[in-house]
């Protein structure tokens, strides 16, 4: 791209560039290993213009913009709820989305599950469409993209949100 003298940008937006130890809400992994990962992926764009599209990740990339997440909410239509509820999962990272706990809890309690996983995004966004409840995360304290976009088509997502003040002030500047 320098070579033909087009400016351009790099748009972060989650583990790329997260480090633990900086989230509202700490989790379990490794630590260098992840620090290590977000310098090195930081490193050859530090002269083009980053942009975020999550609060949190400001303290991650402290030279980057942020620009709040984007999503279509074009062709999403609420669907009337069923009974069981049909209750969906999508964790990117097995550990880091707590999977393990939230299928225990979801274990007994009268609800169909489901865990997407290894599909691709458009079938993703659908059996979200065709659920009644999301749930995001217990770990990380920020939502993440599928339960913004879960949102838009008028499902309940349940994550952990544990924005702090510094986070606050960042984003809006007040």
């Amino acid at each position: 791209v320098k070579l033909f003298k087009k400016p351009y940008l790099v748009e972060w937006t989650g583990s790329d560039v997260r480090i633990p130890d900086l989230m509202p809400q700490p989790y379990e992994t490794d630590y260098e290993e992840s620090r290590e990962r977000s310098m090195k992926n930081q490193d050859g764009f530090r002269d083009v213009v980053n942009i975020v599209s999550d609060g949190v990740l400001m303290n991650h990339v402290p030279h980057a913009r942020y620009i709040g997440l984007k999503i279509s909410y074009q062709g999403y239509e609420p669907s009337t709820l069923r009974s069981p509820l049909r209750v969906v999962h999508a964790p990117s990272n097995k550990k880091i989305k707590n999977t393990e706990q939230i299928e225990k809890v979801l274990k007994g309690v009268g609800v169909e599950y489901r865990r997407i996983e290894g599909v691709p995004n458009d079938e993703c966004i659908r059996m979200i469409a065709d659920s009644d409840i999301y749930i995001d995360q217990f770990t990380l304290g920020v939502h993440g993209m599928a339960s913004m976009e879960a949102m838009a088509m008028g499902k309940p997502s349940i994550a952990l949100i544990n924005h702090n003040r510094d986070t606050v002030v960042i984003v809006t500047g007040k």
